[in-house]
């Protein structure tokens, strides 16, 4: 299996301010939030973050399991739930695990993969082992979600590999410094319908000078449509729906895969 690699401290302390609560397809964490009135509680996130979608569902009543490999993220989700009222926060349940391979010992009627998550899994083997471990988790007819971004092609193919742009400019939370965020390099594996991108996070005085930067290669792995369906089908999911966009809107090209699928 491979080695989760950890994100960089300013990564995870700037995270929130680069991903505020809606995304800009849309705010994901209300169609979670209907879907858990749907199909009852607890939730289990796996990937949970910070806590950006586990928080709001807490916020709205539902009790919610949060799963999280990185200790950095984990330790980052847990500050900002202390932030919340006691009675939000006793509907919370933060636990440190891989999706992979996990083990809860209790099962749930709806679990969630939000914002592209789990194309962080770079091979089949280990798809194949993170749905059957879901599907282990769900009760009788339980539902799985999860949230996609449909691969742009013509940005998948080896000539746009040198793409290189900015991720934005967040401000640190504590520090009240500017950050800019650039990705120096791209580079396409066709074959494997990987992305490695070479991040550069650099943080800045005042007075737009660079004061410190860091590092940091992100890994996806992209799946196409019917790649994700027959996934499904293999790992023992049935009743699958696809949309577009969080308002359960048509699938288009290039936009989300947002996945919903019945535990057979």
């Amino acid at each position: 299996m491979q080695q989760f690699l950890e994100y960089p401290k300013p990564m995870v302390d700037l995270y929130d301010a680069l991903y505020t609560g809606p995304l800009v397809w849309g705010d994901d964490r209300k169609l979670y939030h209907e879907l858990a009135k749907e199909f009852g509680g607890p939730v289990l996130e796996l990937a949970v973050g910070t806590g950006r979608v586990t928080r709001y569902l807490a916020e709205q009543g539902a009790e919610v399991v949060g799963l999280e490999i990185s200790p950095r993220m984990l330790e980052q989700a847990r500050q900002n739930i202390a932030k919340l009222p006691d009675e939000v926060q006793q509907r919370i349940t933060l636990v440190q695990g891989d999706m992979r391979e996990f083990e809860l010992g209790k099962q749930f009627p709806l679990i969630i993969i939000p914002f592209s998550a789990f194309q962080h899994v770079l091979t089949l083997e280990e798809q194949l082992r993170t749905f059957q471990c879901i599907r282990r988790h769900l009760t009788e007819g339980g539902r799985f979600a999860v949230d996609l971004f449909d691969p742009r092609l013509e940005l998948c193919v080896p000539r746009a590999a040198g793409w290189r742009g900015s991720r934005g400019e967040p401000v640190h939370p504590e520090t009240g410094r500017k950050w800019r965020i650039f990705v120096d390099s791209r580079e396409n594996l066709v074959e494997q319908q990987m992305i490695h991108e070479d991040w550069r996070l650099v943080e800045l005085t005042p007075d737009g000078q660079a004061l410190s930067q860091y590092s940091w290669r992100l890994t996806l792995r992209w799946t196409y449509r019917f790649e994700a369906q027959h996934l499904f089908e293999r790992s023992g999911f049935t009743g699958v729906n696809l949309w577009g966009d969080y308002q359960r809107g048509p699938f288009t090209y290039a936009q989300r895969q947002v996945w919903l699928v019945k535990k057979a």
